[in-house]
């Protein structure tokens, strides 16, 4: 019950609003516009404006529920970054 209550809080339209707008997706589909459309030039400040103004509801960037996605989100990127330079660390130790 308890993990259920916890995807539940994880998997709404907040979070997944914030992980769209991060600057890994925005960089994805910058990428994928130039693949697709090789004479237009677009930076990922323009497209991140052009995603949180045009293409995602208003509801899920503003208000605490957005807030609180936001920061659950880079605490879970900041728990993997840890564990990748905990294990580059262990991988370099190794080695000497």
């Amino acid at each position: 019950m308890d993990a259920f209550h916890q995807q539940a809080q994880l998997f709404n339209k907040f979070t997944v609003s914030a992980i769209i707008r991060s600057e890994a997706v925005i960089s994805v589909v910058r990428r994928e516009i130039r693949r697709l459309f090789p004479d237009i030039k677009v930076g990922n400040e323009n497209l991140s404006q052009l995603v949180e103004n045009e293409v995602i509801k208003r509801d899920t960037i503003e208000g605490d529920k957005a807030k609180e996605a936001v920061a659950r989100m880079r605490k879970a990127l900041s728990k993997l970054e840890r564990a990748k330079n905990k294990a580059a660390k262990i991988a370099t130790t190794e080695l000497t």
